[in-house]
């Protein structure tokens, strides 16, 4: 959702020129951030799933 509003301001910016560079450096910043955080989601995501396969072998072991 935050990426693709992200991308409308980005063309908005883009439209206007010296205003465009800029936002090429916060743009270029910002896929970084994004891209810091989806890996530290699925790396959170796939620890819940650990959990969670672990507590189910657990009460289906005898």
């Amino acid at each position: 959702m935050s990426v693709l509003l992200f991308c409308g301001i980005n063309l908005t910016f883009n439209a206007t020129g010296f205003i465009g560079r800029i936002e090429v450096g916060i743009s270029e910043f910002m896929l970084q951030h994004f891209t810091v955080m989806y890996f530290y989601e699925l790396f959170r995501s796939l620890r819940f799933l650990k959990i969670i396969i672990a507590h189910i072998s657990r009460s289906f072991s005898p």
